[in-house]
C-alpha cells in the first residue's frame, strides 16, 4: 500500500459519519479527481474498501476490517 492509498483509507475512516465526496478526497490528498477514483477502485479490488451506492448518483465508501 503506497502512502496517497493510506491516506484516503485515513480521511475515508476519519469522516465515516459525514462522508466525503471523491472531489473533497482529491482535495485532501493533493490527487486529481480521476487519480482518486482509480486509487478508490483499486482499493475496493483489494478488499480495503467496500462501495455501495446510496442513489444513482452518489456512492459510500467504507473501510473493511482489513482495511
Amino acid at each position: 500500500m503506497n502512502e496517497k492509498e493510506l491516506e484516503i483509507l485515513t480521511n475515508i475512516n476519519n469522516n465515516s459519519s459525514n462522508p466525503l465526496s471523491q472531489r473533497e478526497l482529491a482535495t485532501h490528498s493533493g490527487l486529481s479527481l480521476g487519480m482518486t477514483n482509480a486509487v478508490l477502485k483499486r482499493l475496493v479490488q483489494k478488499g480495503l474498501l467496500m462501495m455501495s451506492k446510496v442513489n444513482n448518483r452518489n456512492i459510500k465508501y467504507v473501510v473493511t476490517p482489513a482495511g
